[in-house]
């Protein structure tokens, strides 16, 4: 059995998608310093390219990516059939999660 809301409070509305918004950014932002962290434990830094290469992308109004841009990430994140994965953003994104709950939870003022 599905629920239904319907909110005719119009700011209401407009707070709950502003603080939505804000919290992926921030969520975003915080999962980029998880994976830069992920990166530095396993000594993946050999010319900085990749370390440097992790970014955030607000795709839309509560919606982000985090990922790189280098070739060569893929190749270190799933492995290739001569080289064992390294598996830095998976890693990073699972051990972020507590963390980006929690600030989730500050940024939407749950239990205020």
């Amino acid at each position: 059995m599905a629920v239904q809301f319907k909110w005719y409070d119009r700011e209401a509305r407009a707070e709950v998608s502003k603080r939505a918004t804000a919290a992926c950014v921030a969520i975003a932002g915080y999962m980029v310093g998880q994976v830069k962290q992920e990166i530095v434990s396993q000594d993946l830094i050999d010319t900085g390219n990749l370390l440097n290469s992790i970014a955030d992308e607000l795709v839309a109004a509560q919606r982000a990516k985090v990922g790189t841009n280098v070739y060569y990430g893929i190749y270190l994140e799933y492995g290739t059939k001569r080289m064992s994965a390294k598996a830095f953003m998976r890693k990073a994104m699972e051990a972020g999660l507590p963390g980006a709950q929690d600030l989730a939870m500050k940024i939407m003022g749950a239990g205020t």
